[in-house]
């Protein structure tokens, strides 16, 4: 409908959260002519492998393994095939997502680091005074969270903290017991 009003030339997606135009590409693209570009963060396969890692209760494993096995099979492997071209933040998740998706075309898959340069960042610094970093994610041991959290106790620092996951309460109990309140917020 918005396409309708306004032209689009290229459709962004962050991860499988485009499907539901994938799924209309060929219609919306004849009718709108526009490429799509996914940026892939991880995989299906790496989704539940965090599961795995997290040590979750084998029924929730055993709830979340169709969803994911549904991911892996059809709407990954379609959601890749519609896009004109998927970057991918490592290349890590690249060989993987080739591996998970085989038989696209490999030459549609990009890596494109994140990052930024950190000198940017400290001259920020220097002119505002106390930095303020902030997490937006699942907040479980896959994302890194205990490693941000100890990385930033020595530092003058505030992080904020945005997202929910298994790990929120012993978060919460970690922040109190060691008098941190201050130093990381929870969102």
């Amino acid at each position: 409908e918005v396409n309708k009003q306004e032209k689009f030339d290229l459709f962004i997606s962050i991860s499988s959260a485009g499907y539901p135009i994938i799924q209309n590409k060929y219609k919306l693209k004849e009718e709108f002519n526009f490429k799509i570009l996914t940026i892939s963060h991880g995989t299906a396969g790496s989704e539940f492998q965090s599961l795995i890692n997290e040590k979750i209760s084998l029924l929730r494993l055993l709830l979340n393994f169709p969803y994911v096995f549904y991911n892996i099979l059809f709407k990954q492997r379609a959601f890749i095939s519609g896009s004109d071209l998927v970057v991918c933040v490592s290349d890590y998740v690249r060989q993987e997502l080739i591996k998970e998706t085989g038989g696209v075309d490999q030459t549609k898959f990009v890596t494109i680091f994140n990052g930024s340069k950190h000198e940017d960042y400290i001259k920020d610094f220097e002119k505002n005074g106390k930095l303020i970093l902030s997490f937006a994610g699942r907040v479980e041991k896959s994302k890194g969270i205990w490693e941000i959290v100890q990385a930033i106790e020595g530092l003058d620092v505030v992080l904020k903290i945005a997202g929910d996951g298994i790990l929120v309460e012993d978060l919460k109990k970690y922040i109190q017991e060691n008098k941190l309140e201050e130093k990381i917020i929870l969102l």
